[in-house]
């Protein structure tokens, strides 16, 4: 990113390639801090010219976006914020594909075991566990279950890695800890969801768009969640504009002082 980034369709294809080998790597924070500060450059220049640039640029916002929810996640981590980093790794899902799908769905199962959302680590271990398998026999990869992920924004239909991304020992240990959950009858075995703010029904609490009205919410950028109405504060200096939760950006702006964004100095929302 030192160099910048031109947008220069003949370097399309290597930006990709960068992008692909640092969101598919083992996680290497500063990494991800790199690729969303010459992705930032990259869609702003583009986005001046959206039209010349329309295929490519969707592909490099999306990109964008997982950087920038990598880096939310490491940091939250380290604050010891672990419900907030299982809603950022929720959040992340919804670019399964851009993101390997086995550790999307390990990375996610484990943040929210972490936090203490044991229905959703469930869901999620159980559904890494059967793309692990999946991609041991590529024949069975069609008849992978997705009953539990039928009204949510998580992609199904995507290519199973071709590599496992998670050590065997970490597979072994997510089985046996899937298997124990599966007999405890206190935890729902389901994802958990959220009232609609407009046509009342219960849909997937992560989802920005409502699985029954189709209302969308606008997306928090500290977690990558639905912001419920009346809590959405605007980032200032985006353009266009992004949004987040009123709650969780004081929290971020109170520990950082800084924009998650933009990186600017910023103060809290009241």
């Amino acid at each position: 990113s030192r160099w910048g980034a031109p947008a220069v369709p003949a370097n399309f294809d290597l930006y990709k390639h960068i992008a692909h080998e640092i969101l598919t790597g083992s996680g290497d924070p500063q990494a991800d801090v790199e690729l969303k500060g010459m992705l930032q450059r990259l869609v702003k220049e583009m986005s001046l010219t959206p039209e010349v640039y329309r295929n490519d640029l969707h592909v490099f916002v999306r990109h964008l976006e997982v950087a920038h929810f990598n880096t939310l996640r490491f940091k939250a981590k380290a604050e010891g914020w672990n419900d907030l980093a299982a809603k950022t790794a929720t959040a992340l899902l919804r670019y399964v594909g851009d993101v390997p799908a086995d550790k999307a769905f390990f990375d996610a199962g484990i943040a929210c075991k972490e936090a203490g959302f044991l229905n959703m680590a469930f869901v999620f271990l159980n559904r890494y566990l059967d793309l692990s398998e999946a991609m041991e026999d590529p024949d069975a990869s069609n008849i992978i279950e997705n009953s539990d992920f039928v009204n949510t924004d998580i992609p199904y239909d995507f290519v199973l890695p071709d590599k496992h991304h998670i050590s065997e020992n970490q597979r072994e240990e997510v089985r046996d800890w899937v298997l124990a959950l599966s007999m405890d009858q206190q935890v729902e075995q389901s994802l958990s969801m959220r009232t609609c703010g407009t046509c009342g029904n219960e849909t997937y609490e992560a989802a920005l768009t409502c699985h029954s009205c189709k209302t969308q919410s606008d997306m928090c950028m500290i977690t990558g969640y639905p912001i419920p109405v009346g809590e959405r504060t605007v980032l200032k200096g985006t353009d266009p504009p992004v949004f987040a939760r009123k709650e969780d950006w004081n929290r971020f702006v109170h520990r950082f002082g800084v924009c998650p964004w933009t990186n600017t100095a910023q103060a809290p929302s009241y």
